[in-house]
């Protein structure tokens, strides 16, 4: 690991907005229950924690205490019917119903209603299989990454590969490979959110170089695989100074940024057609 003194910050904002991306609200979780500050709000490793990119405020936006037992968050996501996908470092139960730290879990916060959502721990050849990171791409397919080496269907990847998984065929493939995001070709992925243009806002296990720039564990960095770039998005410094491990991400768009945008242009080309 580097001397984290030594590593130049970017800015949150800056870095952002030389993604094109809009600046939302930014949903995290760590994986230790030391330090557990952002924003002035004090935290748990179970809980959901809403903040700006720069981490200047928070909220608890789903707390520990909605999991039956053993809450500890390893991977979240919300899908666009509004429901939760979940996975648990530990056998956990929500809703009344206990699930393997392999699942990967729906929750519909309106009805507190939980169900397997196309993985389990059944779909991995092996038992003992842990879903580290989640997010789900435009095709609507689920992208993930695990604690340890695993495979599906004879399929295999490393803890450090972006695996995609069909959720037709239910057929797994390597998306982009921990050789290619991690300078030495080794590294663990901790946090994972997929953005529409193909790029990934990821957290790692420890703290890791890629694309020539040192990250700490607590940062949440931009990775751009068809140029193999990382900036950073979010710091570890938000903490104040905690030694802090991002465990799972998701980001709420700003409302009337990308996708308004998105739509302008539409317009705009309708219009000269």
């Amino acid at each position: 690991m580097a001397n984290k003194t030594t590593r130049f910050l970017a800015p949150a904002i800056a870095v952002a907005a030389l993604a094109g991306m809009a600046q939302g609200q930014l949903i995290l979780s760590v994986s230790n229950n030391t330090g557990n500050q952002l924003g002035g709000v004090t935290f748990n490793d179970g809980d959901m924690v809403q903040t700006d990119p720069a981490g200047t405020s928070a909220s608890i936006f789903f707390a520990e205490s909605n999991w039956t037992s053993d809450g500890d968050t390893d991977a979240f996501h919300i899908l666009p019917n509004g429901n939760y996908l979940f996975s648990s470092l530990f056998n956990s139960s929500i809703g009344g119903t206990t699930f393997d730290d392999a699942d990967l879990i729906e929750f519909d916060p309106n009805t507190g209603v939980a169900s397997i959502y196309f993985i389990s721990e059944s779909t991995f050849d092996d038992d003992f299989e842990d879903i580290s990171g989640v997010s789900t791409l435009a095709s609507g397919n689920i992208v993930f990454s695990t604690l340890t080496d695993a495979s599906i269907g004879g399929v295999g990847f490393t803890d450090g590969d972006l695996v995609e998984y069909d959720i037709t065929t239910g057929a797994a493939s390597v998306l982009v490979s921990e050789a290619q995001i991690f300078d030495d070709g080794d590294g663990d992925i901790y946090g994972i959110h997929a953005n529409d243009d193909g790029t990934f806002l990821l957290s790692a296990v420890a703290d890791e170089m890629i694309s020539g720039t040192m990250f700490l564990d607590g940062d949440i960095f931009l990775y751009d695989p068809a140029t193999d770039s990382a900036s950073l998005f979010f710091s570890e410094a938000s903490f104040g100074g905690a030694n802090q491990d991002v465990d799972a991400i998701f980001v709420i768009p700003a409302p009337g940024s990308a996708a308004l945008l998105a739509l302008a242009g539409v317009a705009a080309v309708r219009r000269r057609r």
